[in-house]
């Protein structure tokens, strides 16, 4: 390009006169600067155009990162909803099965218990009392009273069972599979024995004594079993008692 130009310098100078040479030349120099200017003016159109274009795409992105957002949120809120909802008709499941659990419990028991008979509830009130007496004697402790709607053969089975520890004979023995006249000879067995224990010193520790209260036809009862010591324990204070006699003073 500059060997052409300096042979197209060359050749103005050559065929055209100065001044017209100096023309043409100021006119291709600011065509050229034209073309230069333009050019940086496209590159710079070009940038400016490149910028928004990012620009846009950055909003774009933006927007759509946005927009995903939301979208998750709403996910999220839709999901717990939905777990809340689950949750709350499983909690309402149960909670209808466990009323239906118990009403069908509270009907059972209903269906079971029955008003005692006059008969039963005498029958009840001797048992306790034989009971009661024997339990008070061998441990110092009451008996448990009657179970509602328990019988008189279950609660006097019951009395047995805890009494048969203190019966030689019969405490490995199953007392609630016997009945009738069977029952009755073991029940009386293990009475006996137990009354028996209760009235036995080594089973008390020593300077002990044990309270027994029995109803006996109506009239209340109170022994007391154990060691003899401890009845005689407040007076045994080995204090010294002395007594001085005075004579009567004479007649003049």
């Amino acid at each position: 390009m500059r060997w052409a130009g300096d042979a197209i310098r060359l050749k103005k100078r050559e065929e055209v006169p100065a001044e017209e040479y100096a023309s043409r030349r100021a006119r291709l120099t600011a065509r050229l600067d034209e073309l230069i200017a333009t050019e940086w003016e496209d590159k710079d159109a070009k940038r400016e155009d490149s910028e928004k274009k990012d620009c846009r795409m950055d909003e774009s992105a933006k927007e759509e990162e946005h927009k995903a957002g939301e979208e998750l949120s709403k996910g999220r809120e839709k999901q717990e909803r939905e777990d809340r909802a689950r949750s709350d008709a499983s909690t309402a499941r149960e909670s209808r099965e466990l009323r239906g659990q118990i009403e069908a419990l509270q009907a059972q028991i209903t269906r079971l218990y029955k008003e005692p008979s006059y008969e039963d509830r005498n029958a009840l009130a001797e048992a306790r009392a034989r009971a009661d007496a024997t339990f008070q004697a061998v441990s110092g402790k009451p008996a448990s009273e009657p179970h509602p709607g328990e019988s008189p053969i279950s609660y006097r089975k019951r009395m047995a069972d805890g009494l048969r520890k203190y019966s030689a004979k019969f405490k490995a023995e199953r007392v609630d599979s016997l009945s009738g006249a069977a029952f009755d000879i073991v029940e009386q067995q293990i009475y006996a024995d137990a009354a028996a224990a209760a009235k036995m010193p080594e089973n008390l520790p020593a300077g002990q004594l044990r309270k027994i209260v029995r109803n006996d036809s109506g009239h209340v009862v109170t022994e007391y079993t154990g060691d003899p010591k401890a009845a005689w324990r407040n007076f045994s204070t080995g204090a010294v008692l002395g007594i001085r006699l005075k004579e009567p003073a004479r007649a003049a």
